[in-house]
Parts: C-alpha cells; structure tokens; sequence
C-alpha cells in the first residue's frame, strides 16, 4: 500500500490522540522540529549521557520560547517534562512514527523557510554532541536533508 503522506496538522492530531496528551499546536511544532536531531542522535543504537544531556538542554529551551505565554513555573516545568517524556517515545518508536514525522515535516518545511535554519542546527549539533560525526551519523544526515528537501 503507497504511503500517503500527511500535513504537519493531521499529524498533531494523530500524535496528540494516540499519546491521549495535550500540547498546542506551536509545541508540537518545535517537537516535531526537534524529531530530526533525535533521529541523528540516536543513529549509533546508543544515546549515551552527553547526548541524553544536550536532549535535556534542548527541552529547557524549547520550554523557554513558550515562556512568554504566559505560563507558571509549574506549567513550564511540567511541559519541560512532557517534552521529555514524548522525546523518549519517539525514540523508542521510531518504526511507527519517523516517515509520518518526516513526511509532514518536509511539507510543513517547503512553506516555513524561516524554520529550516534551525532544523539544519539541530540536526548538525546533535551530531557533533559526542565525539565528532561519526560514519553513520553523517549517513542519516544526508538521508534527512534528502528527506526534508533540503539537498
């Protein structure tokens, strides 16, 4: 069966019903913005502490661009939490969501240009986090950039 590829919105709601969580649109945006550098990091089967560390940093700071909505400390920390629990689900089911990310991503992408710089630092970034690119980083890396329509 051809696969039929999903807009960004269709993909929020699946993820967000079948996860039975709620985040705004907006966050599930930088989440699935992230999902490419996930994907990288855990391209060598292991994410070790470094990565897992950059993982947390990365969290905090995609909390902190929804700070000026106004949300409480608690609110901030428990979508920091949140972030972080569905980051650890996507990385233990990728089979059942990378080509529905990567495919709505790439749409989403195509008419976002403005976000593609960021995809692009995140991907980078999170392949250098520990010891270099390795061999199959840098495969997963041209695989994505082919994947998003970024060559």
């Amino acid at each position: 069966m051809p696969y039929t590829p999903i807009t960004l919105d269709e993909l929020y709601e699946q993820y967000t019903q079948a996860r039975k969580i709620e985040l705004t649109f907006e966050q599930f945006t930088s989440l699935a913005t992230f999902f490419p550098a996930l994907l990288v990091i855990s391209t060598d089967g292991e994410v070790d502490a470094q990565e897992w560390h950059y993982v947390d940093r990365l969290s905090e700071s995609l909390c902190e661009t929804f700070s000026k909505d106004g949300l409480s400390p608690q609110e901030m920390k428990d979508l920091k939490k949140l972030f972080q629990r569905e980051i650890h689900f996507l990385q233990e089911n990728f089979d059942t969501w990378e080509r529905k990310f990567t495919k709505a991503l790439k749409g989403y992408l195509a008419f976002n240009n403005d976000c593609k710089a960021s995809v692009l630092d995140k991907i980078y970034h999170s392949a250098s986090v520990s010891e270099g690119i390795c061999d199959k980083e840098k495969v997963m890396i041209e695989y994505l950039l082919k994947e998003l329509g970024m060559e």
